[in-house]
């Protein structure tokens, strides 16, 4: 992939700009893995029960990520075909994407119905007195902050069901807010999904996988439409994805990556978050010379 451009940025935190894809600035993005891991490394057994109970164990093992390649991410976006969910890295290697492939990189619900699709008809009532559960009106109808306050609550098996379904709630607005979904906007989320939330027991039954890679098309959209005079961009959506599955391509041609000087052993039909950090996230630096190396990989081969 000769072009992908090097360098690493700060996430979920106000960063310098940067030159990335053309000549559009790269400002920051929202995505913010490293405070899911935080508010997650909080959770008693108790609580991550409840998290798997919705279909949402896989993000419990999320890892400890502070800072992303952004460029790598701007440059991804860019080449992310709009009408066909694809990465087009040259003429030779397209990499589709679908609904299943966010949930092996994620683990989290691909159900049947459309989290904002006719089954999620939810009334003002419901609606209203989630946020109010939650803390979510007046000035704080939009907080990720307030959010997370009650994730940080005591909840145990003495809670009383509404808490326990609340705090189920809360944890899918906020890996919306900070992970699979987010915003441009600081301590800001967007919730047209109540309608998927209303009952705790059905949550696993929404396709969460759909809403999140539409969430990165829109991202693509945006980068690729920006005019270079508009100033440094905000990444939206999980650009994340892009990068762990641009990744996919090393399995099928570069086992033993000769600047990491390790083996790769990347289950096809299982990859994680964990595996993230111990090879690709933690190396950023090398993550340029490790992309050339495929591509020479390719022309030998």
């Amino acid at each position: 992939m000769d072009g992908a451009p090097d360098g690493s940025r700060g996430m979920g935190d106000d960063v310098d700009t940067a030159q990335g894809a053309g000549s559009i600035e790269i400002g920051t993005s929202r995505l913010s893995p490293g405070q899911m891991y935080r508010v997650i490394q909080s959770f008693s057994q108790f609580k991550r029960d409840l998290v798997t109970a919705i279909g949402f164990g896989g993000l419990l093992s999320l890892p400890n990520l502070a800072k992303l390649n952004l460029k790598f991410s701007m440059w991804l976006l860019t080449q992310v075909d709009l009408s066909s969910n694809a990465l087009v890295v040259d003429d030779n290697h397209v990499l589709q994407f679908y609904e299943e492939d966010v949930e092996r990189v994620f683990g989290i619900p691909c159900g049947p119905r459309k989290v904002d699709g006719p089954d999620a008809s939810v009334t003002q009532e419901a609606v209203w007195f989630m946020r109010s559960a939650l803390g979510l009106v007046g000035k704080d109808s939009h907080s990720l902050k307030r959010v997370e306050c009650f994730l940080y609550k005591d909840i145990s098996e003495s809670s009383s069901r509404i808490e326990q379904e609340c705090f189920q709630i809360a944890f899918v607005i906020y890996s919306m807010g900070h992970l699979l979904a987010p915003p441009v906007k600081h301590d800001y989320v967007t919730i047209d999904y109540w309608g998927a939330l209303k009952s705790a027991d059905h949550i696993m039954n929404y396709n969460w996988c759909e809403y999140v890679l539409r969430s990165v098309i829109e991202a693509a959209r945006k980068v690729q439409t920006q005019a270079p005079t508009k100033g440094p961009i905000t990444i939206p959506g999980c650009h994340l994805f892009l990068q762990v599955h641009e990744f996919c391509l090393v399995q099928d041609y570069l086992f033993s990556c000769v600047f990491c000087k390790e083996l790769i052993t990347l289950d096809k039909y299982g990859i994680r978050c964990s595996f993230w950090t111990t090879w690709m996230l933690e190396r950023t630096s090398c993550r340029t010379q490790c992309s050339q190396e495929l591509q020479s990989t390719h022309r030998k081969g």
